[in-house]
This record gives C-alpha cells, sequence and structure tokens, in this order.
C-alpha cells in the first residue's frame, strides 16, 4: 500500500471513529456514560452497537462509513481516557474527551493524543449522538523509551532477539536463541521457511513472564505476523507459549517450538 493511500485511510479512519466516539452509549444515564461506553464499542470494532446509538437521520451513513474503516484497521486501542461536560442542559449537552490512541493498520502504528468535543441530545430518554464530533486537538504521541532486555540475560530479552532473528531471517541468529541440543534439528525447517518468503515483519510483541526459577521460566507471548511471497501479504494475530532454560548463565528457548522434524 502506498503512502499516499495509506495517508488517505488513516485521515478516513480518524474521522470515523471520531464521529462514532460520542454515538454509542444510548442506554447511558449520562453524556459522559455515552462518550466512555462509545470507546469499548470502538475497541471492539462492533459497528453495529455504535450505530444503534445515533440519531436515525445519520444510522446508514456511519454504519457504511464505519464497517469500511473497521475493515482496514487491525486494532484500535484508548487509554488515559477522561470526559468532562462542558455545558448541559435538561436536554442537550457538550462532552470533551481527552485520550490517547493506538491505530494499527497495515503492519504500521500510529500514536496520538486527541481532544475533541462531542455533541449529544436526549431523543426518547437516551442520549444519542447529533453529528460528528468537533476535532479540537491531536497531536503526535512521544513514548517514553524503555529499555530493552539484553538477549540471553533475561528471559524476555531472549524471546524479542528470537523474533528479531526471525524477521531479519537470520537462521544463525534463531539458532542461538535455542538450546545447543536443538539447534541442528531446526535448521532445515528454518532454511525451507525462509526459502518461499521475501520478507517477514513482526508487529505488536506482549510478553508477559507466567512463571519463573533460577533456572527455569515460561512466557506467554502475543504478537501479529506478517510474511510477503511474491508480492502477496498474509498473516495475522499469534499467541504461543515459550519454555526457557538457564544454561551457562544465558536463557534458551528449552523447546524445538515444532521446528523439528
Amino acid at each position: 500500500m502506498s503512502g499516499l493511500i495509506r495517508g488517505f485511510l488513516v485521515l478516513l479512519l480518524a474521522a470515523v471513529l471520531a464521529l462514532g466516539l460520542a454515538g454509542c452509549g444510548g442506554s447511558a444515564s449520562s453524556p459522559e456514560d455515552t462518550v466512555r461506553a462509545a470507546f469499548k464499542a470502538l475497541e471492539a470494532k462492533n459497528a453495529e452497537k455504535l450505530v444503534s446509538y445515533y440519531i436515525e437521520d445519520v444510522r446508514d451513513e456511519v454504519l457504511s462509513d464505519t464497517e469500511y474503516a473497521f475493515s482496514i484497521v487491525d486494532k484500535f486501542k484508548v487509554s488515559n481516557l477522561e470526559t468532562t461536560v462542558t455545558e448541559q442542559t435538561s436536554t442537550r449537552a457538550s462532552v470533551q474527551a481527552d485520550y490517547d490512541r493506538t491505530i494499527t493498520m497495515d503492519g504500521q502504528k500510529i500514536e496520538e493524543h486527541v481532544t475533541e468535543v462531542y455533541e449529544l441530545a436526549i431523543v426518547d430518554g437516551k442520549w444519542l449522538l447529533l453529528g460528528e464530533a468537533e476535532e479540537v486537538e491531536i497531536t503526535v504521541a512521544t513514548p517514553t523509551p524503555t529499555a530493552t532486555p539484553g538477549a540471553f540475560q533475561t528471559p524476555e530479552g531472549t524471546v524479542l532477539a528470537y523474533y528479531s532473528a526471525i524477521a531479519a531471517r537470520d537462521i544463525g541468529a534463531i539458532q542461538r536463541c535455542f538450546r545447543e541440543d536443538l539447534r541442528d534439528d531446526i535448521k532445515p525447517a528454518l532454511e525451507e521457511y525462509f526459502s518461499y518468503m521475501d520478507t517477514v515483519r513482526i508487529t505488536d510483541v506482549e510478553l508477559e513472564v507466567i512463571s519463573q526459577t533460577s533456572s527455569e521460566a515460561t512466557i506467554d507471548a502475543t504478537y501479529e505476523i506478517y510474511v510477503t511471497d511474491s508480492g502477496e501479504t498474509s498473516g495475522g494475530p499469534v499467541h504461543e507459549d515459550l519454555h526457557l532454560e538457564k544454561i551457562g548463565g544465558k536463557w534458551l528457548i528449552a523447546e524445538d517450538m515444532g521446528l523439528a522434524g
């Protein structure tokens, strides 16, 4: 996907999400409840839920735009949400929302801080969205750098090195992440695996230490992997557990991960 097209789709998605944020909360007891409920529906990519909370006049258009936006986005995450009612009468309200959002699409992650204002009204006893949210401000988020665990010094560091080596298609580096008696067994499968792919991309890696002693550890890993072969890209989310052992002062993967024949 070209940068120009990707940029257009990001702008479209942002507009649809801004419109959708205030719409999901028809059963909520306050305008703020409506806005907060909307974020949950967005993270679940539930277009039908969002649309059911719009005024009748805009539902068809919103459903079409929202379904399209959800079809091109892999993940939408909201954090640090703060809502404030700036104006309210018995039938109308304005709510300002400040939040951080992360949009993952086409293997790319976009992180922003957003301030928006939503107009709502009571319709048949429910707070509903009247129109598109006013986009007050969007700034690109600058995450605080975090230290990367050293390879082999911690279980997480070894697993991160393993995934980096896969993305680099570096068989030697992959083998070094495994216990020595497994290295020769996994090499043929790796050679075959990499022979029919042009590129490998691993994104959104999240690791959790399930258990750890002085000599053994189990890591729960989730990530997304995308493989390109002859111009065609395929892939998606992966969830796996990895068992590691500390040998000679190094944390090494102690199972063949299905690679050995």
